[in-house]
């Protein structure tokens, strides 16, 4: 495997998916700088943490301006994995539940790029979700801000392509965070089903594409479903 880039952004790393893409990319040599929401993450080994909401423009603003001033400039990766889970049925959600999600979804990935930026020839990684694709009820901002996850990939891919930056999307499918720790056996059985592998993904699993794929030098652009096969799957 090609060696680590020297410094990554990687957001939500106190999370099952965050935590492990922040641990494989320090375990290959990576200076990595892990953010949390309101509980700092371990910096671990060379790397340093950060605590940002990711929610509001200011709180992009501010981890960018940090992140900058700890790297000496533009991290050469950044995975935007942070994420937050306010689901509910259109008469049950509010305001303030629709622009945290998409604000920290969508919005935060766009805001850390334009702000923090990417060293020439790095990359960026945005976990998205199947729901982007099929929209589950009682997700609808959940699955737009995933959707649009895509769309912003690939038009960032093709402005930032002359700098050498690839842009592209991973799909974990149903991975074991504490997140699925309330399923049903019928619930969990279902996922299963649904994933080509016959299994949910770990978080490892997922941190370990994530690190192949930051090495590609000719991918840009694309959605990598990690096994996820019958429409509305995760």
């Amino acid at each position: 495997m090609a060696a680590a880039p020297d410094t990554v952004l990687v957001t939500g790393a106190t999370g099952g998916i965050g935590s492990a893409v922040a641990a494989a990319f320090a375990e290959r040599g990576a200076r990595v700088a892990r953010h949390g929401h309101t509980r700092t993450p371990s910096a671990g080994g060379t790397g340093a943490a950060f605590a940002a909401d990711l929610s509001t423009a200011d709180g992009c603003a501010a981890l960018a301006k940090d992140v900058v001033a700890w790297a000496g400039g533009a991290p050469f990766g950044y995975v935007h994995a942070a994420g937050v889970a306010r689901d509910a049925t259109l008469p049950n959600a509010t305001e303030a539940d629709w622009d945290a999600t998409v604000g920290v979804h969508l919005s935060a990935a766009w805001r850390l790029v334009r702000a923090a930026g990417v060293a020439q020839g790095g990359f960026v990684v945005l976990i998205g979700s199947g729901a982007g694709a099929h929209g589950r009820a009682g997700q609808a901002a959940y699955a737009t801000a995933k959707a649009g996850l895509v769309a912003l990939a690939e038009a960032l891919a093709r402005e930032l392509g002359p700098d050498g930056v690839r842009v592209n999307v991973v799909l974990p499918g149903p991975v074991e965070t504490a997140m699925l720790a309330g399923l049903t056996p019928e619930a969990r059985a279902a996922l299963t089903a649904n994933n080509a592998l016959g299994r949910l993904n770990t978080p490892e699993a997922v941190a370990d594409f994530v690190v192949q794929l930051a090495s590609m030098g000719a991918t840009s652009g694309q959605v990598f479903d990690l096994g996820s096969r019958v429409p509305g799957a995760w």
